[in-house]
């Protein structure tokens, strides 16, 4: 089997990136960067050659024989827009965050447009305009890998705190996905498990800091970074941000807020 899999790599640059960041908090610097380099590596090859039209919002869905085939699903919208996600939560470089989140922010529009059940709530696997089938599946349980519905509402979340223009709307979507899906996490916790933890990201809420070097302080899936040309550390969480100057409070308290859901989190209370 020679094919690339557009959901399976983005889950696999998003696997780097936190490898990269580990090795890096270990003072593995060297094998730190090298992981990185690989994550962004794949990830420009497969914008450069599986995106297929100009302003990069659709996807093919695999390459093979150097040949891209097959539109995009939903899973590998939602995978490659994590990977982009992480990737800029990982590089110190503030113009290729932008970009990374740019990237992000095109793949969850398409999400919207293209696969969108308006009727029956979430989103369906095939686009509008796949070839047309019997029945359009959608997929909220986990299988060999995450539900791409759940991970996409992740994105949204974080998005609607990262974005500019298009926040509210990111915003709109993450909570009219939740009102739409909570009740599977209700009856199949253990099949929902990433619709659980995106449900619980948008319980505690996503912690965005900005300020110089601070890709270095994200040690949480719920922290991400928003670049910024400003040196001063800022921490945004609920819709209240804070500058600390000190750096080493200032890791300690992004820490502390990003996994107090840990103490408060129960499948009752996000039920409530």
């Amino acid at each position: 089997d020679e094919k690339m899999l557009t959901a399976w790599n983005g889950l696999m640059i998003s696997g780097l990136c936190w490898a990269a960041r580990a090795l890096m908090s270990l003072e593995r610097n060297y094998l730190g960067r090298k992981t990185l380099a690989a994550a962004q590596a794949a990830f420009s090859r497969l914008t450069r050659e599986l995106v297929t039209e100009a302003g990069g919002s659709r996807l093919h869905g695999s390459l093979q024989a150097n040949q891209p085939r097959f539109n995009a699903n939903l899973d590998d919208y939602a995978f490659m827009a994590l990977a982009a996600l992480d990737l800029s939560r990982t590089t110190s470089n503030v113009s290729y965050a932008r970009e990374y989140l740019a990237w992000a922010e095109r793949w969850l529009m398409t999400i919207q447009d293209q696969f969108r059940d308006s009727s029956g709530g979430g989103h369906f696997f095939t686009s509008i305009d796949h070839e047309k089938l019997i029945l359009r599946p959608k997929t909220v349980f986990d299988q060999s890998v995450p539900a791409g519905v759940a991970v996409a509402l992740e994105c949204f979340g974080a998005l609607a705190e990262l974005s500019g223009s298009n926040a509210e709307r990111f915003r709109r979507e993450k909570d009219m996905v939740i009102k739409e899906l909570l009740s599977y996490v209700e009856r199949s916790p253990v099949g929902c498990g990433q619709l659980g933890a995106a449900t619980l990201a948008d319980f505690v809420g996503p912690v965005v800091v900005s300020g110089a070097s601070t890709n270095e302080v994200v040690r949480h899936a719920h922290v991400f970074v928003k670049p910024s040309g400003d040196s001063a550390l800022q921490y945004c969480h609920q819709q209240s941000c804070q500058q600390v100057p000190d750096r080493a409070q200032f890791v300690a308290q992004v820490f502390r807020v990003a996994a107090f859901g840990r103490e408060l989190f129960s499948h009752k209370k996000v039920l409530e």
